[in-house]
């Protein structure tokens, strides 16, 4: 009898680490729920504004989230995050407040459990995030968070790291353990793989509701787009470049600014390829369809593009292309002589000068340069998008398109 009371004592805890394990994972929480609201909004919107946490190029969450980094299985990194603090979260608010803590040692053992891939998982991030060459300072913040649980589960429940783990797997095999836990920690896991999964299936329906693409094999995709002949695209050496301009790989970009779809891949196109800047060159090549300015066109279709290219070939000249470019896709609706103007005395250029750029005849010469280099290559639509010379088809698929360049790369060597 006094050994059955033993083993059904209550375990004590400390109170006050509980507390600092059950503020880390509200902290995680937080912070997983906002950098998931990055991730959706990117993905549905692009690259459009820059989120609370983007101070510059170098500490950026923005080129974080829009990378292939940032997803795992389909979702958002964020996504399967919040799961993991949901869960942490429950264990140290049962730990807390419940009076049943032979259970409540068991759901934050095999939560200490999780935490132990969430410290090998947030350290392959951080090297990618490395790698990548920027500072996300909303997963930095998780990172940290997970660390914390990671380190004050075990002295919470008053023992030693390898006691947890040796509890936790005692529990969930139906044994005994000093600790004290109830064979439960199944259950646990239980709860721990149903909440992960209800959180994969409403996290992959809101991706695919923010940025609809159609469903395509990527690899079988790849091969397709790799058996057409590459064209000779010809890329004027003044077109406005983003990445390397050295890069073997070019990526010529011919689009619209009235085009609507030409907009989706204005804050689409340079994130997902944002991981492979240094080994790769974006051209922007001008297809305005403006029968003013673009000979294929039998009748008007966007009379406002002719001028709005103009626009963006003088901007070229002042030294900030892609920022006009962004602000023109982003003001497509108001695309006029008083968006230029206004474009141009924000940036604190002469506007009666930019005004003058636009009307001269070498910008317009420009312009049919680059309408001819498409007309070259056959193009039929905008934005068209060439990858060392191949047409991309999926151009709206960032995982074709990032596919597409490994493979470019692979083969340059």
């Amino acid at each position: 009898m006094a050994k059955n009371r033993a083993k059904m004592a209550q375990p004590e805890f400390n109170r006050s680490l509980l507390y600092v394990a059950l503020a880390a994972a509200a902290t995680g929480i937080g912070l997983s729920a906002y950098s998931l609201s990055i991730s959706l909004k990117i993905a549905g919107d692009g690259l459009v504004n820059a989120s609370g946490c983007s101070l510059g190029d170098l500490v950026n969450c923005d080129y974080a989230h829009a990378s292939s980094y940032s997803e795992l299985f389909g979702v958002p990194v964020a996504g399967w995050g919040l799961a993991f603090f949901l869960f942490a979260g429950l264990a140290a608010a049962l730990a807390v407040f419940t009076s049943n803590r032979r259970a409540a040692g068991g759901m934050l053992g095999f939560a200490w459990v999780l935490s132990l891939g969430g410290v090998v998982f947030s350290l392959v991030k951080a090297y990618q995030l490395y790698d990548l060459g920027v500072v996300c300072l909303v997963c930095v913040g998780m990172y940290v968070a997970i660390f914390a649980l990671t380190a004050v589960i075990p002295p919470a429940l008053r023992t030693g790291y390898g006691d947890v783990l040796r509890g936790t797997l005692a529990a969930a095999r139906g044994g005994d353990h000093r600790l004290a836990y109830e064979p439960a920690v199944t259950r646990w896991a239980l709860v721990a793989v149903v909440l992960f999964a209800m959180g994969w299936v409403v996290v992959k329906r809101q991706m695919d509701a923010a940025h609809p693409v159609e469903k395509v094999d990527v690899e079988q995709a790849v091969e397709m787009h790799f058996r057409q002949p590459a064209q000779n695209v010809v890329v004027d050496p003044n077109a406005a470049v983003w990445g390397n301009p050295e890069a073997k790989l070019v990526i010529a970009e011919f689009a619209d600014f009235q085009c609507p779809a030409c907009r989706e891949s204005a804050f689409h196109l340079r994130p997902a390829i944002f991981e492979f800047r240094d080994r790769v060159q974006l051209r922007f090549m001008n297809f305005p369809l403006d029968s003013n300015v673009n000979e294929m066109m039998q009748q008007q279709n966007h009379a406002n593009a002719g001028p709005a290219a103009k626009a963006a070939v003088c901007a070229a000249e002042y030294g900030d292309f892609w920022g006009y470019h962004d602000e023109l896709f982003e003001d497509q609706g108001l695309l006029g002589p008083d968006l230029y103007r206004r474009l141009a005395e924000k940036r604190g250029w002469n506007v009666a000068e930019f005004e003058a750029c636009m009307q001269r005849e070498d910008v317009l010469a420009r312009l049919k340069s680059d309408v001819a280099a498409g007309i070259a290559a056959n193009l039929r639509y905008t934005p068209s998008i060439y990858i060392n010379g191949r047409y991309v088809t999926q151009w709206q698929n960032t995982d074709v398109i990032r596919a597409i360049i490994r493979e470019e790369l692979r083969r340059a060597g």
